[in-house]
């Protein structure tokens, strides 16, 4: 079996902003199985549980596209950039084989479509929609 890491990102405060955590929430609900961790924004002590994985998502919302986007992190994107003010999936991925000596085998980006991003806890019924797509998508990598 698979060992899998989802991680939600994104401010419960604004919108849409939060389709990342709900996702995460709802797969954590469904897949008990599954290790799933929601933040405010991604922080280099993630690497030590990205490095215990085989398969890892960063799921976030998106404001640059109407569907889910799923992009795969290869290992040309990884980088050697400062930890300390901008963490991108990819750098953790980096940071966790640095520290830990292990990478997973394979980690995606997952954006959500957003559209409202203000003040609120209430998510859009379009956000809605497309965070049971990214739970169904997520579910389908993981069982390729």
């Amino acid at each position: 079996m698979k060992s899998v890491l989802v991680i939600g990102y994104g401010n419960t405060i604004h919108s849409d902003d939060a389709a990342g955590i709900h996702a995460v929430e709802l797969i954590s609900k469904r897949h008990p199985e599954f290790e799933c961790i929601c933040v405010h924004q991604l922080m280099p002590e993630l690497a030590e549980a990205i490095s215990k994985r085989d398969m890892v998502f960063f799921v976030d919302a998106s404001a640059i596209s109407n569907h889910v986007e799923v992009q795969e992190i290869q290992s040309s994107t990884f980088s050697n950039q400062s930890y300390t003010h901008f963490i991108t999936p990819a750098s953790l991925i980096a940071l966790s084989l640095k520290v830990y000596g292990h990478k997973p085998r394979k980690a995606f980006i997952v954006g959500i479509p957003a559209n409202r991003f203000d003040f609120g806890e209430e998510i859009s019924e379009e956000t809605k929609k497309e965070i049971n797509r990214c739970v169904e998508i997520i579910e389908d990598l993981v069982n390729s």
